[in-house]
């Protein structure tokens, strides 16, 4: 009886079942209803709308004043001219900060993929464990009432009967213990596509989807989104430093006016003003708002090598933990399953033709249900690591 093998490692075809839930859908799921998709969406629109704010030219201020004195009334309109000299900066600083809000909205869509991604073959694995409970619990629950046959024959002792009946009521412990699992990484999986756990289908898949046992190709390290993002902060507070070294430079506003309602003026005219004003850094020029901006440069560009080294470490090790875990799934698949599987059969077929006791039996049971269990463990870690390999490389599959 090869339950074991059919469980984990093979599936139902989705097609025609209209009630499972496949990766696919599950990413899809995620990407329509995280908030982190909307949040990652609304930092490009706000990116944009600072760069538009940061290039805009400064509204002119208009003063109208009455004085008893002739000309009573003046009306003047006076407008900074310093946009000339900070527009081109700002503008590229605000370009950086559109390229950083891009870089951070998509570590998010990688994140939230990841999830995704891991919930829905650790809700697979979970339904797998469910599964193969049942199945060991209806297994010992044929092998107890064996025993029970043999026993009542007086073929075996009461003690072999009751260690089968004992085996039997422990595995349906298990069965209680799978169904907790389960409940907890549909509610796991529920969160990590956004919808209720009492609305998802159950996951349809394969826990060997991709396996290989291979090494993945590693890309190059500035390729990675955690480098692109690190690099966008850099560029942004870059620009933003430039912009302030370039606000101390003071640049004149222009002045223009007219006056009117004077009683000594036989004309009854107005008189036209112009004029230039200037700032004068007499208390303070922008020197520490500048240093500050430089020093967060300064940070971010430091950041950056941080970055570099951080990807390289964690490249190498997504690397081994992918090719590793996929090692151990192969061998527990293809050799230790096999090899526990037929250990069972042939304790079993022992028994059954009075060879052996029931102990061996119970054994060979006990360590095939830990070696499949095992094997659903090693294929979530693989599936796992390779999510987060995905992740760190930006890559859909």
């Amino acid at each position: 009886m090869m339950f074991a093998l059919l469980l984990v490692v093979h599936s139902l075809s989705v097609q025609g079942q209209p009630d499972s839930l496949t990766l696919d859908a599950a990413l899809a799921l995620a990407r329509s209803n995280r908030g982190q998709v909307a949040i990652a969406a609304a930092v490009v629109a706000a990116a944009r709308a600072d760069r538009r704010t940061a290039v805009a030219l400064p509204n002119p201020i208009a003063v109208y004043s009455y004085t008893g004195d002739a000309p009573r009334q003046h009306f003047t309109v006076d407008q900074s001219l310093d946009w000339l000299l900070r527009r081109g900066s700002a503008g590229a600083a605000g370009s950086a900060g559109i390229g950083m809000a891009l870089a951070d909205s998509t570590q998010l869509l990688i994140e939230v993929a990841r999830q995704a991604r891991s919930a829905f073959y650790a809700a697979l694995g979970a339904d797998r464990r469910l599964a193969l409970a049942r199945d060991a619990a209806a297994f010992a629950d044929s092998l107890a009432g064996i025993a029970a046959r043999r026993r009542a024959a007086g073929e075996i002792s009461e003690l072999e009967a009751a260690q089968a009946a004992l085996e039997a009521a422990r595995a349906r412990q298990l069965v209680s213990t799978g169904r907790e699992e389960h409940a907890l990484a549909i509610a796991e999986l529920g969160r990590a596509l956004g919808v209720s756990p009492e609305t998802l289908a159950a996951p349809m898949g394969r826990l060997d989807e991709h396996l290989s046992g291979t090494a993945p190709a590693a890309p190059l390290v500035d390729s990675l989104p955690m480098v692109a993002t690190a690099r966008a902060d850099s560029a942004m507070f870059g620009a933003l430093a430039r912009v302030a070294r370039r606000d101390r430079i003071p640049l004149p506003s222009l002045l223009a006016g007219i006056e009117w309602d004077d009683p000594s003026n036989p004309t009854g005219g107005s008189t036209i003003l112009l004029g230039v004003g200037l700032p004068i850094p007499l208390w303070q020029s922008g020197g520490g708002a500048a240093a500050a901006a430089v020093a967060r440069a300064d940070q971010a560009a430091a950041q950056l090598r941080e970055v570099r080294a951080d990807a390289e470490r964690l490249t190498a090790q997504a690397a081994v933990r992918v090719q590793e875990t996929a090692r151990r799934a192969l061998v527990a698949r293809d050799s230790i399953l096999p090899l526990a599987t037929r250990q069972r059969e042939l304790a079993l077929v022992a028994y059954q033709a009075g060879e052996t006791g029931i102990v061996p039996v119970l054994d060979a049971l006990r360590a095939e249900r830990e070696v499949v269990r095992d094997l659903v463990a090693d294929l979530v870690a693989y599936q796992a690591a390779r999510a987060d390999w995905l992740a760190l490389v930006g890559a859909g599959e």
